[in-house]
């Protein structure tokens, strides 16, 4: 925003993949993150630091890293 109006700019990267993850990590600190769900291959890395990852009606790619990994699945 500038003078209070929208410039169409981001103000920063979009937070995917390792950013969302990356983002997640700076404001838990060294606390746990209990539990996070996900969508999408591009939730992969936040779940990765999750005690409880669950994958949410997942396409086919988080749904084969999630069977592998013996994540929870719940299908939508």
């Amino acid at each position: 925003m500038m003078d209070g109006r929208a410039t169409g700019k981001l103000a920063a990267e979009i937070g995917v993949d390792a950013v969302k993850a990356q983002r997640v990590r700076a404001f838990i600190g060294d606390n746990p993150l209990v539990a996070a769900y996900g969508d999408t291959s591009a939730d992969a890395p936040l779940l990765e630091l999750s005690q409880q990852p669950v994958a949410v009606a997942p396409d086919a790619a988080l749904r084969n890293l999630a069977r592998a990994k013996g994540w929870r699945i719940i299908e939508g």
